[in-house]
């Protein structure tokens, strides 16, 4: 007995379609189940002094560049952060 050639076809197009579904499958499942871990998170407090390091930077700059508001806008974010921070200080000082 003879099988009909489109029947073979169709076969093996189930199979092939089959295959991509679970090669599909397979990709999904190992790229979901990857776990990214962080440690350290995030440190608001070195935030902060960073923050208060730009703050003085920038009003240095702006002072530089004979942007006084602006350096005292910055200068005073900076105070605003830390009422101690000596480069804000001075630069409020030479400003005023």
């Amino acid at each position: 007995m003879q099988v009909p050639y489109s029947n073979v076809s169709t076969n093996y197009s189930l199979k092939r379609g089959a295959l991509r579904v679970s090669l599909a499958a397979l990709f999904l499942t190992s790229v979901v189940s990857c776990v990214t871990t962080t440690t350290g998170g995030f440190d608001p407090a070195s935030s902060e002094e960073q923050a208060v390091i730009d703050y003085s930077r920038l009003a240095l700059a702006y002072f530089e560049a004979g942007e006084l508001v602006s350096a005292r806008r910055n200068a005073n974010n900076a105070l605003a952060l830390d009422d101690g921070a000596a480069a804000s200080l001075e630069m409020l000082a030479l400003i005023s």
